[in-house]
């Protein structure tokens, strides 16, 4: 799983294009927490050794590596209107911030 996103990451930049990446969120359980600390690693390194831009959803949305359940739906997993507004947010202030 991992290796398509680099995949797809490093196809990207050989465009040059300008790349975004935000962390992949935690959901309420912690079914699948180790994959998502693995694939976070991964993404937040690719960023840094490639200059582009990591967001780091999860030290907003997220405490103790659950996703808080004021932005989630009932399924746990799934961001509600108040999780997409703020992951709006977050991904404005980080254009903002990397323009200037």
């Amino acid at each position: 799983m991992i290796r398509n996103y680099g995949e797809t990451l490093d196809a990207a930049l050989a465009r040059h294009v300008k790349v975004y990446v935000t962390s992949t969120l935690y959901r309420t359980d912690e079914n699948h927490r180790e994959i998502v600390d693995e694939l976070n690693a991964y993404l937040k390194e690719w960023c840094n050794s490639n200059a582009q831009t990591f967001i780091d959803l999860n030290a907003k949305f997220s405490a103790s590596g659950k996703l808080r359940q004021e932005f989630a739906l009932k399924d746990g997993v799934h961001l509600n209107e108040a999780g997409y507004d703020t992951w709006a947010e977050m991904i404005r202030v980080s254009l903002k911030n990397r323009v200037q």
